[in-house]
């Protein structure tokens, strides 16, 4: 089955913003956006679902002023209002597990001075989960480099099978 990105116009000028006041999380969505392939899909309206096959893996959000210089983007693992019709499977644990509990990430985010920031929280289950912001900054880079890892293992792939970093 090949599954399809639904992106609306405003996510798509979000994406553009990033272009100019965060590259790196520009480049992580345009590489991202072509893994259909793969099994992996979005959903979109002003901020993205990102998904593989019938699982729901993270909710990515923009800075509510997407354009201002310095404003982090967020990972989080709840869902903004209902999930694709084609993937009704909440499951961020599938991304959020192996990205957390790598010592990479660890790594990243201790060195990252406050740049790259875990932030606990409960769910609606009352389950503890993170969210992760990452701001501009040279750790950013480090930190998506870690995500393309974790969707390419949730794939069955190796990073270099589905991503070309320097194709975009």
């Amino acid at each position: 089955m090949m599954w399809s990105n639904d992106l609306t116009d405003k996510y798509k000028d979000n994406v553009e913003s990033l272009k100019y006041y965060f590259e790196d999380a520009y480049k992580f969505l345009k590489e991202i956006e072509k893994l259909n392939g793969y099994g992996f899909h979005m959903g979109t309206a002003v901020n993205m679902h990102f998904y593989y096959k019938e699982h729901f893996l993270f909710y990515f959000r923009f800075h509510p002023k997407a354009n201002l210089p310095g404003s982090p983007v967020k990972f989080s693992p709840d869902y903004n209002l209902r999930l694709k019709h084609d993937a009704p499977v909440s499951s961020p644990e599938m991304f959020f597990d192996p990205l957390l509990k790598s010592a990479e990430f660890e790594k990243i985010r201790s060195e990252s001075n406050g740049k790259i920031e875990l932030l606990p929280r409960i769910n609606k289950s009352g389950i503890e989960s993170y969210m992760v912001y990452v701001y501009p900054s040279e750790f950013a880079e480090m930190f998506f480099d870690q995500c393309r890892v974790v969707i390419a293992g949730i794939a069955g792939k190796d990073v270099s099978d589905i991503f070309n970093i320097n194709k975009i």
